[in-house]
């Protein structure tokens, strides 16, 4: 696939989400430079890739520019996929009792969360512009299809999740309303982008390994997710911060080189932690603590509901 400088890069005129037209920098990395709204506060890369260099950039060469995150989507799913699908599954069987609740993950990949998904009983279903990502799927007898959201024959579903999907589109908006066009009636929908409101990312700024702004079009915090599901005609329930490193992790071990004081006290916490994980109760107060009172919830995690006009 080839690049032209100037035929596959853009300048963006006008914000997604707001409708503004005045920028200032944001941050700045390598080539790729990064621009904040000034009416609604939205981050994203501008100039970016066009849409259909992207197009051909995830149907023919992501998942090679990516092979260890095709593996991933390969691998089994983790306890915490299968906790997901099982707190969603008694929230939208709500009013849709006696017959099986129908899922649909955009940009699924090898099908990981499809997976998760079918073996809580629900009826997943997957779509990705890959080609290869989805043969790798199928052949473990998954649902999945290459295809967009606007595809024939997709139906129309309870719930539609996005994992790290909404930061890669070219029009956020465009993509929600298309999610509520796929949604039946007052039908859910769940979102999880880098959340560039955390503390690393902060802390980091144009370090944060999270940025990817050839790719990663948007940069989402809390407030302008919101604002862009309220404006797709979705009302919130609820909004998460998951994943993410904590201070303790973020230190030099100690005992790296032999000028360097052993730090018996972060040495002691941070086995401490490790310990108390294998507990899943533990495990959810030191995530809550980590995540949300100190701010390292470097995700974030949103479940909406399509409001019916």
């Amino acid at each position: 696939m080839s690049f032209d400088h100037w035929k596959d890069l853009e300048y963006v005129k006008v914000c997604d989400l707001c409708g503004g037209s005045q920028f200032k920098p944001e941050l700045e990395l390598n080539e790729w430079k990064l621009v904040r709204c000034h009416h609604c506060g939205l981050v994203f890369t501008s100039p970016r890739y066009t849409e259909p260099y992207l197009q051909r950039l995830y149907s023919d060469r992501y998942y090679e520019r990516a092979s260890g995150y095709l593996a991933m989507q390969r691998s089994m799913p983790s306890d915490d996929d299968y906790d997901l699908p099982n707190a969603l599954w008694e929230i939208c069987r709500v009013g849709r009792e006696g017959r099986r609740l129908r899922s649909l993950d955009v940009g699924c990949g090898a099908g990981r969360m499809v997976q998760a998904f079918q073996k809580s009983g629900w009826e997943g279903v997957g779509i990705d512009l890959s080609p290869k990502a989805v043969r790798a799927g199928i052949e473990v007898g998954l649902d999945l299809r290459v295809a967009g959201l606007d595809a024939e024959g997709l139906g129309t579903f309870d719930l539609i999740t996005g994992f790290h999907i909404l930061e890669h589109v070219h029009s956020p908006r465009k993509f929600l309303d298309k999610c509520a066009e796929r949604l039946q009636g007052n039908g859910y929908l769940l979102m999880e982008v880098p959340n560039y409101g955390s503390h690393r990312a902060a802390k980091m700024g144009k370090y944060w390994p999270y940025l990817y702004p050839d790719g990663h079009l948007y940069q989402f915090k809390l407030d302008t997710l919101g604002r862009y599901l309220n404006g797709a005609k979705f009302a919130r329930i609820w909004a998460r911060k998951v994943h993410g490193k904590g201070p303790l992790e973020e230190y030099k071990p100690s005992g790296t080189s032999k000028h360097q004081r052993p730090d018996r006290i972060k040495n002691f916490f941070f086995g401490l932690r490790h310990s108390l994980y294998w507990s899943p109760t533990c495990r959810r107060i030191i995530r809550h603590i980590l995540w949300h009172s100190l701010g390292y919830g470097e995700f974030i995690r949103v479940l909406a509901q399509k409001r019916i006009t």
